[in-house]
This record gives structure tokens, sequence and C-alpha cells, in this order.
């Protein structure tokens, strides 16, 4: 025990306070990961703090205010919205994980393979187009154009209508490094869609596009 050198309240033949040991219960593996992911974003919403630099959180570690809001939480379970999200976020972090594995192998990050793909199935665009299509914002879209620029798989060019705008292309190197490259990712994304049929693939992708501009909705109203 980790005895205080002045017994707590004074006096004498007190005893020592005895350490903080936390309780632990055993679960599956699989109810611990789904434990720690709600978790994870339960405190997300509370204090960012606990997040930063962290993939899973050692609750140990946060304080009494949220370990209870956390116990709340894990005890009601994870139902409806909260339960949709969860499952979206898992799916999307695996996704990313898997397309970007052989995407990475062409020399190429997820943001410079987006810009050579809208490039390749868009044809010449301005930069400021470009930017919003892949999610990038004005200085990242810059930087990305500027580093396939200084590798050669993009042209940039002047606008004839407008000399303050600049015209983004494939080159004949870039061509040839984007085409192979969204064939195997567009043959990555069937397998993983195999598993639905053509009307549950539709489906799906109605319901993602109707969350994704609620979602944008009610950015812009914020």
């Amino acid at each position: 025990m980790n005895c205080p050198a002045t017994p707590l309240g004074g006096g004498s033949g007190m005893k020592c306070r005895k350490p903080f040991r936390p309780k632990t219960r055993k679960i599956t593996p699989a109810k611990y990961r789904a434990t720690v992911d709600a978790v994870f974003i339960r405190v997300l919403l509370f204090d960012r703090r606990h997040c930063i630099g962290v993939t899973y959180l050692d609750v140990n570690t946060i304080d009494d205010v949220y370990l209870w809001e956390i116990q709340v939480f894990m005890n009601r379970g994870i139902k409806g919205t909260d339960h949709a999200w969860l499952v979206m976020m898992k799916a999307m972090r695996t996704l990313t994980r898997y397309a970007a594995a052989d995407i990475e192998e062409t020399g190429l990050g997820l943001s410079d393979f987006g810009v050579l793909e809208v490039l390749l199935h868009k044809g010449p665009l301005p930069v400021n187009t470009i930017g919003p299509i892949v999610d990038l914002t004005p200085g990242s879209i810059s930087i990305a154009v500027d580093r396939l620029f200084a590798k050669g798989l993009v042209t940039r060019v002047e606008s004839t209508e407008d000399r303050r705008v600049r015209i983004i292309a494939l080159t004949p190197r870039g061509k040839d490094l984007i085409v192979p490259a969204f064939r195997k990712h567009s043959g990555q994304m069937r397998r993983v869609f195999s598993e639905l049929s053509a009307e549950e693939l539709r489906d799906l992708e109605m319901a993602l596009k109707k969350v994704g501009k609620r979602a944008a909705a009610l950015m812009e109203k914020s």
C-alpha cells in the first residue's frame, strides 16, 4: 500500500488509504472490440483531449465524470442511429485501409490517387473544380497538384478565358500510372461489394447519399 507521510486527518495510528484498483470484468473479444469503439465515440463527443494520438482509450485515465458517461452509454447499449453510425465508421475505416494498401504500392497517397482518377474520367479541369470533388480544401488541392506536377503526372496551364485559373490535365506518364491503378482498385471494390445484390447495392448508395446530403444541410445551418 502507498501510505502518506502524514496520516490523513492528522493523529497517529490511523490506517493507510488503500490504493484505487479498478474492478475488471470478463467479456468476450467481440464484446470488447464493440465496447472499445463505443467508448471511443462517446468520449469523442464530450472531450477530444482523451482521443489525441490514440486508437483505444484506457478508461482509468478518464476522470469520474467521463467514466460515468461511459458506463451509462455501455449499460444502455448501442441502438438505432448510434449503431448505424458505429457500423458505418468501422466499415469505412476497413475499406480505406484495404484500398490504401494497393494504392500506396503505386507511390500515390489517397488524395493524389483521387485527383488523378477525377482527371482520368472527367478530363482537364480547373484546380478549384477538382478540390470539392475529392474533398480537399483550396490549400490542400494546390499542394496535391504541385506534388503531381513535380512528378510529371499532370500539366498545369493558364485558362485561355481567365488567366487566374489553372487547368490541370493528365500527362501520358500520369495516364500510364492511373489507368492500371484504377483498374486494380475497381476490381478490389467489386470483390468487397460482391456479397450485395444489384438491388442492395443500389439501395445502399441511395441511403448513403441521403444521409450525406442531410449532414451537409445540417452543417450549413450550424
